[in-house]
Formats: C-alpha cells, structure tokens, sequence
C-alpha cells in the first residue's frame, strides 16, 4: 500500500487509452467473425464500454486504497499483524479461518485502537461417490475498528442496521434463538435505524444510561454509514461490509467508536443510581 499521491487528472487519462484499446479489438473480433460492418461497429462500442467500467472499477479501488492509507497515516498508526483482541466479538469468532490484511495500530482519543480488513472463512467440505474429498472455501470481507475499552458495566451489546421487513417480529425471533435479547429504545428514529441487542442478563437501567439521548442522536446522524457496532470482553468493535477505504466511511466509523466508547467508560466511572421504590417517592 502505498501513500504517494497521483497528479489531478491521472485516472482519466488512464482509462481512455484502455478504451481505445477495448474498441480497436471488440471492432476487429466482430469484423472478423462476421465480416458484418454494422456488428463490427456494435462490437467496437461493447469492447470499449466492457473495458471502460472495468478499468473505472479498478480506479476506484486504487483510490478507496490511497484513501485508506491517509487515512491512517494521519493518525501516525503503524502496521499491524493482528487486531489489538482477537476473537472478542461474534464477527472476530466467525468462520473456520481469519486473518486480517492491511492492518494498522494506534491509539483513539488515549484508547488502543486497531483498523484491517478482516478476512472470514466458511470451509465446506464434501466426499464424492468415489471417495474424493472436495473443499470449498466461501472468502467475507469487513472493514475493522476495534478500540478497547477495558471491562465495563455493560456485558455485551450488538447494534446493526435494519433492514427493510425486519420489525419487532424478527426481533423477537433472533432474541428467543440467541443469547441476547432485543431492547427498543424511545427514539422512533434510532429504532428505525438500528437493530439493539444486549446480553439477556443485562440491566435494563445499565442500558439506558449508556444509550443517553445525546448518543442517540449521534448515532442516528451516522446511520448512513449502516455500520454494526459489537461491544464484548473489553473490546468495542465497529465494521461495515468489504474493504471500505473511503475517508469519509472511516471517518464515521471512529466517530461511532469514540461516542460509544465514551458512553460506556463514563456509566462505569459514575456510581450507580440507589434504587427508590415508587412509594417512597410520594410525597
């Protein structure tokens, strides 16, 4: 990866070469198996139409990864094997193999931090009818922060995006089937935006002090980065799906982990509210 910056318009000049190129070949297959000037001319716009977004794929690519690399090397991280906690959250535990490409370490707002793209494997393996062994390996990609927290009064909680037709039905369903159990907070909006799952021993008052208002509205500000934030172990863990480089997407992701991190250290330093029976607080 590296972090040297291409001069303005270099993308561009390099795709209408390629361009060029996909034309002059698509127009020369098509002439040549059909000896057709209509269908050469066809094939000429199909080569370079194929090659032009193919090459405009590989541009952006090229750029999310650049943006990547500033990224980080604005905050001065340095490369990194591994994650700052393997295997603390649910995604970190998923799939048979994992590894982690790109990875750079540093700190967040004084808080150990770590950024990779986080490679999961699924291996399927099958035996033929003549004894063969077959395996299939099925490759996941997310975007990775984790910065640690340390132990908190919080257990553990899993906060994704929601989907369009996953309601309190499913809510339900995935908290009679897990561990964990679903909490709807009073924003509509933050309801609408996220799914919130906590371990099914949590308090309900722990999980309302650390969701205030105030985190609320920031996490509904940054719900379009439709990011799935885990807290587990001391580890706080924010990813969104493949190899997300853009700046402003990574930008959001630390924004996410810094307010949720807060929240969290701040319910644990505060002493807990004593508990006053309804009576006792007639007057």
């Amino acid at each position: 990866m590296t972090t040297s910056q291409e001069p303005a318009g270099a993308p561009g000049m390099m795709v209408w070469p390629l361009v060029a190129i996909g034309a002059v070949l698509g127009g020369l297959a098509g002439g040549f198996v059909t000896h057709n000037l209509p269908v050469a001319a066809a094939c000429a716009l199909l080569g370079a139409g194929t090659v032009g977004i193919l090459a405009w794929q590989a541009i952006g690519r090229l750029a999310q990864e650049q943006e990547y690399a500033d990224w980080v090397a604005r905050r001065g991280w340095q490369p990194a094997r591994n994650l700052p906690a393997a295997l603390v959250t649910s995604l970190l535990r998923a799939g048979d193999t994992r590894r982690l490409e790109d990875g750079f370490e540093g700190e967040i707002e004084g808080r150990r931090a770590g950024i990779g793209h986080f490679i999961w494997e699924t291996v399927e393996r099958s035996v033929d009818e003549y004894g063969n062994l077959h395996e299939t390996r099925v490759a996941h990609t997310d975007t990775v922060l984790e910065t640690l927290t340390g132990l908190q009064s919080m257990t553990r909680l899993t906060l994704t995006p929601r989907h369009h037709g996953q309601g309190r039905l499913a809510d339900g369903l995935a908290s009679a089937l897990t561990t964990d159990r679903s909490v709807e907070l009073e924003s509509a909006e933050f309801c609408n935006a996220y799914r919130l799952f906590v371990a099914d021993e949590e308090s309900e008052l722990v999980v309302r002090r650390v969701f205030t208002p105030g985190l609320i509205v920031q996490l509904v500000e940054l719900a379009g980065a439709r990011m799935t934030i885990e807290f587990e172990t001391g580890a706080l863990v924010c990813s969104v799906h493949g190899r997300a480089g853009k700046t402003e997407l990574l930008d959001a992701m630390e924004a996410a982990s810094v307010a949720v991190a807060d929240a969290l250290c701040q319910d644990a330093a505060s002493p807990a509210p004593a508990y006053v029976p309804a009576h006792a607080a007639q007057p």
